[in-house]
């Protein structure tokens, strides 16, 4: 194949993609409808004729992504669709920075109400009263320091 047929064809590919798809589809389906015509002319029933064409058809989601694939532009599609995320994300930033804006008040609160009980649970769990996991000196123990 020569590089201006290439050229031309992946140019197609990149503007047409809904009509080389539509047109995938179709060919699938025929391909689909007639092994479940040669499964019931076999004697299968229609609906186990169809379920057989299909499992013997393959995944066709997976085999439409890989002819996507095979086309040469995912990668452009792929770049196209990042940047459109990225332009809605943009947009949306505004609304996301106030909500954190927002939220940030309470996440300290909550941070202060969590410390808070640590603490005292710390100060009264069962191990500090024991001079083993006490800094201190076990023979004696500060007059200001109260166990709960």
């Amino acid at each position: 194949m020569n590089l201006l047929h290439k050229l031309r064809l992946r140019f197609r590919a990149l503007f047409q993609k809904e009509k080389l798809d539509a047109r995938m589809d179709d060919e699938m389906r025929s391909h689909i409808e007639m092994q479940t015509q040669e499964n019931i002319e076999a004697g299968m029933k229609p609906e186990e004729a169809r379920y057989a064409a299909l499992r013997q058809f393959g995944w066709v989601e997976s085999i439409k992504e890989t002819s996507r694939e095979q086309r040469g532009l995912s990668r452009i599609e792929n770049l196209g669709q990042d940047v459109r995320y990225g332009a809605r994300m943009l947009r949306s930033s505004r609304t996301a920075i106030r909500n954190v804006q927002r939220a940030r008040p309470s996440v300290c609160v909550s941070a202060a109400a969590v410390a808070i009980r640590l603490r005292f649970a710390m100060r009264c769990s069962p191990h500090s009263a024991s001079p083993a996991h006490s800094p201190r000196s076990p023979t004696r123990r500060p007059k200001s320091e109260s166990t709960c």
